[in-house]
């Protein structure tokens, strides 16, 4: 019996592994090529990071960037403000808002299909995880698309943890998928937009590009009982 059960483990522990190995990859490549980013990225310095980062050129600058959004969703701790905010300052808010838009989303439904796959098998041999279930417990019990949706609108929420907890409410990975990118889109847009004001000195519309994101989460929480039947029809 303990033979079968090893047996059974042994898969998701190797994909522990190579998510642990993905995510120390894209640690190392960035720590390589760029030594002093970890540091910047720690102190969350926008206009130092955006400095740093132009003086490695366009392309090269635009595919760190991209990999620093998908490692913000897998470590959680990386501020993902910082990052768009750097973006919208070198290369403006469209260009920005594209690379951390796909970067976000693609990062997101990655770590959600490895978090999912995971949980079902190891929560078998865990304990503790009462908080965790509480809390999937709450999402499951309201729809949840428009949780996660809500959820990735919110300014100060970790968006890294969103995946995570996802994985183990009842929801798949493509509605997952749309339901992140049906609102991460406005947070991510007004960050790139106060980096593009920002650096040309129109600090009146950054404020409004940050306030409008407020405005907007405020307005949507307050009419949620008008938007939520939208998902559920997802």
């Amino acid at each position: 019996m303990s033979q079968k059960k090893h047996k059974s483990v042994l898969p998701y522990v190797i994909s522990i592994l190579i998510v642990v190995l993905i995510i120390l990859l894209v640690y190392l490549i960035l720590n390589r090529l760029f030594p002093d980013l970890t540091g910047m990225l720690a102190r969350g310095d926008e206009t130092e990071i955006a400095e740093y980062l132009e003086e490695q050129g366009m392309w090269k600058g635009i595919a760190v960037i991209y990999l620093i959004c998908l490692l913000q969703v897998a470590s959680i701790v990386i501020p993902g403000m910082a990052i768009q905010i750097s973006a919208g300052l070198i290369y403006g808010w469209w260009r920005a808002f594209l690379i951390c838009y796909f970067g976000f989303v693609s990062g997101q439904s990655l770590v959600f299909y490895a978090a999912r796959a995971l949980h079902r098998k190891i929560d078998e041999y865990m304990e503790g995880m009462k908080a965790v279930q509480k809390l999937t417990a709450m999402i499951n019990s309201n729809n949840p698309s428009f949780t996660v949706a809500l959820a990735c609108m919110v300014p100060g929420v970790p968006n890294g943890s969103i995946p995570y907890v996802a994985s183990r409410a009842h929801i798949r990975v493509s509605r997952f998928a749309a339901a992140v990118a049906s609102t991460s889109w406005i947070q991510i847009l007004c960050n790139c937009c106060a980096g593009h004001f920002l650096i040309r000195g129109q600090y009146f519309y950054t404020v409004i590009s940050l306030a409008f994101q407020i405005c907007l989460t405020i307005f949507v929480t307050t009419h949620r009982d008008a938007i939520r039947p939208f998902y559920e029809k997802w």
